[in-house]
């Protein structure tokens, strides 16, 4: 293991910083990570052992927080940052600055949304406003673009970030959001899934439950018999056995002894293939018959449910 005098790089965003925090439980970080949990996140945990640190010391070089004396060094008591040396509180000050750094005399503003007006009055250039609500991130590290560039951006992303593909969109409420994670939480949220396909592994949405219900139709088993018809959700059935049995258990009422017996029967065919000796094959090898509507193996339509692969993508119906 490297000790701390050969330690180069913070181990959470692997940059070479301008400043270290040490802690009492002995692990390092930069000062902009540091900072971005205590101050952006409220975490005083440590990220490595998640020890809760009510003090941490900023540091020229990396040492063990043994040896550092914290007496007569200046603070941050709201967010328990002690700094070793005064140029070193200038450099945290510096990350939570409104300051513009396109103007040659570096204007420094009272609030972000004053910096993002200068911006736009002196410089034509924008934020993104879905990065700067969603993002843990101080000022200058926020990204400015053009309103092409800004764009470009939503849609299909930054030019040379092959991990970012831009914003993705609602397709019923033409709404972009922080990535598919924060866009799979508001299909869930506002919109309406079918839980037999989820479990198949579909990722299919649909706008309202009228267009959810005329899916249940077409694709499921939808019980439309007495309070059924108005229920959401609750009665819809995979299978064509699943709907007999809850009809024979939910509305036999009004019905003969004779109707309910028939109801509660299961009708089944079976076919039988023969060898190429004529040779009549046992009963192992029949397979449910398609005379009464019911294969169990496969979907309303004949979609093969049990191979139906698992992928991520999101489809919408309106």
């Amino acid at each position: 293991m490297s000790s701390r005098s050969e330690v180069k790089t913070c181990d959470l965003c692997c940059h070479e910083p301008a400043a270290w925090v040490v802690s009492e439980c002995g692990h390092l970080s930069c000062l902009s990570c540091a900072a971005r949990l205590r101050i952006l996140c409220e975490q005083k945990e440590c990220p490595v052992c998640r020890l809760e640190l009510e003090q941490v010391v900023v540091v020229d070089t990396p040492k063990p927080y043994s040896s550092v004396s914290t007496m007569g060094f200046r603070t941050d008591r709201k967010h328990g940052f002690v700094f070793e040396q005064p140029h070193l509180y200038d450099i945290y000050r510096s990350l939570r600055d409104h300051r513009c750094t396109r103007c040659p005399e570096g204007p420094t503003f009272r609030s972000f949304s004053q910096l993002r007006d200068h911006h736009r009055r002196a410089h034509d250039l924008i934020y993104c406003d879905i990065c700067v609500e969603n993002l843990k991130l101080f000022p200058s590290e926020f990204k400015l673009y053009t309103r092409q560039e800004l764009t470009q951006h939503r849609r299909e992303g930054d030019p040379g970030e092959t991990s970012y593909r831009g914003h993705p969109m609602c397709r019923f409420c033409d709404e972009r959001f922080l990535d598919n994670d924060a866009l799979h939480s508001h299909l869930r949220k506002h919109h309406f899934w079918c839980h037999f396909c989820e479990s198949d592994g579909k990722q299919e949405f649909y706008e309202n439950y009228p267009l959810l219900r005329q899916h249940f139709k077409t694709e499921h088993f939808l019980c439309v018999e007495g309070p059924c018809r108005h229920e959401k959700l609750t009665s819809v059935f995979r299978t064509k056995i699943d709907l007999q049995a809850h009809r024979a258990s939910q509305h036999t009422k009004g019905l003969s002894k004779a109707e309910v017996k028939q109801l509660r029967q299961l009708q089944v065919g079976f076919t039988f293939d023969r060898g190429d000796a004529g040779e009549e094959r046992g009963a192992g090898a029949g397979r449910y018959g398609s005379d009464d509507g019911f294969v169990p193996a496969r979907g309303r339509h004949g979609n093969l449910r049990g191979q139906r692969g698992r992928g991520t993508q999101i489809r919408c119906w309106r």
